[in-house]
């Protein structure tokens, strides 16, 4: 998949967004950190899984500091769906029981 081919999903309607770095700085910076300090100071693209029509999952990596505290990276994926089905997922997700993560 190249970007210019996922710019034309005719389902997937937050998909240049997605593909858009400096979009998703802004709109990770805004529901990530609440904490007041904390700062994205770089965003990319790290890997995408992109299935037409259905989904796409979108890897950023993040380059985060706290001035004076600490500079880390991480990464953050986020899956855009076609429009309401994202809401839809998340509900069912809420009722399912949390899997074993083997940390005790």
């Amino acid at each position: 998949m190249n970007a210019a081919q996922a710019l034309r999903d005719p389902v997937i309607r937050h998909l240049p967004m997605a593909l858009h770095t400096p979009s998703m700085q802004i709109l990770l910076q805004r529901h990530l950190f609440v904490e007041p300090g904390w700062r994205i100071r770089h965003c990319q693209i790290e890997r995408i899984k992109y299935k037409r029509e259905k989904n796409c999952l979108v890897c950023y990596r993040l380059r985060v500091e706290h001035p004076g505290e600490c500079r880390m990276e991480l990464l953050v994926s986020c899956r855009f769906y076609e429009a309401g089905g994202s809401r839809e997922r998340h509900l069912k997700a809420l009722r399912a029981p949390l899997p074993e993560t083997g940390i005790t």
